[in-house]
């Protein structure tokens, strides 16, 4: 659609102005008091009996029957006096229109793929921040941009003042234009990862059958992290699917950090492309870019410039038109990535405050930073106890970085790809949300999907570049007749008639087991003592000592003068705990051991 002779692929607009005279290659629909607006290159569908109508744009599936038309999931919809609760079941990426006893509604997916932004004053809602501001201005409305002239998708915010992104966990009222929180709606318990598992793997296989069933094209990015690996077990047996990794050069980086994490990256991918025998295009990225000219054209057009690359890619390369974009984005709620001192979740808006993330330093450092939080909380009807047994960190994530960043660039690639995420309902979000929080950092339920859906992906390192056996055998040694097999979150360190042993890294949690088993083909004697000697730390690090004769438990200061250990053939095995959470580094070092022979 062309706005003033400006074109804005995959774009649609909501608002009672009358504004086609300044528009082309588009058509109109009136839905109330409201004109629909929509590009003739946007998915559309809709159903209606004789009570009222449903529109829909994008694409969506039922996760409990994966055969079901669209069709069919419309009309069911639009018969549903509690749609609210059937949406926990409709996959994909879309907005909905209800028109139906005089109300008119407006829903959109869990984690809006299918962006919208809105101006409440005019009652006015579009595809992109740009689009809406210039129709909106053309038609006597104030809008201002923000002064740094910069993307903006922290918050809800865009460029523009008084335009917002639309929150996907909330319902449109647009007959006066209000709004209602539709997620959480009930209260959410912790459970376990085995429980989990049997629940949702029903809705995998249907949501698994309705990709095979889907005649796009189709393509899943994968990485070297555990998202894109769950994604790309599922998609196992889907007939043409293609698999790409696309890469940044390693001097087109800033930081030694993002070289390594890219570097890691590229090994686990290219191992994994070299032995699945999958097709899996390895791209330089750098190698797509645009041309100046239309890096300023996308730039003004679109609310982010993640890679326009990509677009050229997919546009001129693969010739791509909505295909499927198998993505994993939304699997990052089901890793508990907030960091360890907030795992004490509280109901209150300082604790919220503190969750927050994405967020700019200039927004953090400025004098206004309480206000604009608080109105961004009013403005998403985020009240204390919203979160009802989830972590709000979960929530923001969903709700800003995924509802409004992530949902922001997907303009970039449209209409060339639509994206479609495995756990992209309300009611799947909820169950990855609720393992413990150590199951979660741990991977427990996603390693349980990989392993029944597509096992050998377990083999290749997760955002690491060594393979499961490496990792294994990276801490065995064989020192003067000593076996030692240390678990992979220790540090070896081997001298001559000695070793030292401590914890990798921080922060170290209750949960963290560090072990470490010895055997010989002799009797051999050794000298084991700790070297921390802070007597404010008794009772926080404990040695267990085991063998097939006894069981002694120590605290690691006891351990300070050392004890003599005897190893055999049968072995002894050496596990250390520690009691509560720590975060300083130099806690790694209060867990070190020394083993010397004597």
């Amino acid at each position: 659609m062309k706005f003033n002779n400006t074109y804005y692929p995959g774009s649609y607009i909501i608002s009672p102005l009358e504004i086609s005279e300044s528009l082309s290659d588009f058509s109109v629909i009136n839905i109330g008091k409201y004109n629909l607006y929509l590009s003739t290159d946007i998915l559309f569908d809709y159903a209606e009996d004789e009570d009222g109508y449903l529109l829909l744009i994008g694409y969506c599936f039922d996760i409990r029957d994966g055969l079901l038309s669209q069709k069919n999931i419309l009309e069911n919809l639009l018969s549903q006096k509690d749609i609210v609760s059937e949406l926990d079941y409709i996959n994909g990426r879309y907005v909905i229109f209800k028109h139906k006893d005089e109300k008119l509604e407006l829903y959109s997916d869990a984690s809006q793929l299918q962006p919208l932004v809105y101006h409440k004053q005019t009652r006015s809602l579009a595809s992109h921040d740009k689009l809406l501001a210039d129709l909106l201005s053309d038609n006597g409305t104030d809008i201002n941009q923000r002064e740094d002239l910069s993307h903006h998708t922290e918050l809800d915010y865009t460029r523009f003042y008084n335009v917002f992104k639309l929150n996907p966990s909330l319902m449109l009222d647009m007959n006066d234009f209000t709004f209602t929180r539709i997620y959480p709606r009930t209260d959410l318990t912790e459970e376990t990862p085995e429980k989990i598992y049997k629940e949702i793997t029903p809705y995998l296989d249907e949501s698994i059958n309705w990709l095979k069933n889907n005649k796009n094209e189709k393509f899943l990015t994968i990485t070297g992290g555990i998202d894109s690996r769950v994604s790309a077990s599922l998609s196992k047996g889907v007939p043409g699917i293609e698999y790409l990794t696309y890469l940044t050069p390693q001097k087109k980086l800033s930081t030694k950090m993002a070289k390594n994490i890219y570097k890691i990256d590229e090994d686990i991918t290219r191992q994994m492309k070299s032995n699945l025998g999958w097709k899996h295009e390895i791209i330089n990225i750098f190698n797509y870019q645009v041309s100046k000219e239309q890096y300023r054209e996308y730039n003004e057009l679109f609310n982010s410039k993640h890679s326009f690359g990509l677009r050229n890619y997919y546009e001129n390369h693969k010739n791509y038109r909505h295909a499927l974009h198998v993505k994993s984005t939304v699997f990052g709620m089901g890793k508990a990535d907030f960091k360890m001192n907030l795992d004490n979740s509280e109901e209150n808006f300082e604790f919220y405050t503190s969750c927050l993330h994405g967020l700019p330093d200039t927004l953090i450092s400025s004098d206004s930073f309480d206000k604009e939080i608080n109105e961004y909380y009013k403005r998403n009807l985020v009240e204390e106890g919203v979160t009802r047994g989830r972590h709000y960190f979960d929530i923001f994530h969903l709700e800003s970085r995924m509802g409004n960043w992530h949902s922001t660039l997907t303009l970039e690639t449209d209409p060339q790809a639509d994206e479609f995420i495995f756990t992209n309902t309300r009611l799947l979000i909820d169950y990855i949300q609720q393992p413990s929080i150590s199951e979660r950092r741990n991977y427990t339920l996603y390693k349980k999907i990989i392993n029944n859906y597509w096992p050998a992906l377990l083999h290749f390192g997760i955002n690491n570049n060594l393979n499961y056996y490496e990792q294994e055998t990276k801490n065995n040694f064989y020192c003067e007749n000593l076996n030692i097999k240390g678990s992979s979150n220790l540090v070896f360190v081997v001298k001559d008639n000695q070793f030292l042993v401590k914890p990798k890294k921080t922060p170290i949690s209750f949960d963290d087991l560090f072990t470490i088993k010895l055997d010989s083909t002799e009797n051999k004697k050794y000298l084991l003592r700790s070297t921390y000697t802070n007597p404010k730390g008794q009772g926080n690090i404990r040695v267990i000592i085991r063998s097939n004769k006894e069981h002694n438990v120590y605290d690691i200061l006891k351990l300070n003068e050392g004890i003599e250990i005897e190893v055999g053939p049968e072995g002894i095995f050496i596990i250390m705990m520690y009691n509560r959470l720590f975060i300083n580094s130099s806690w790694k070092d209060a867990g070190e051991l020394l083993f010397e022979s004597l």
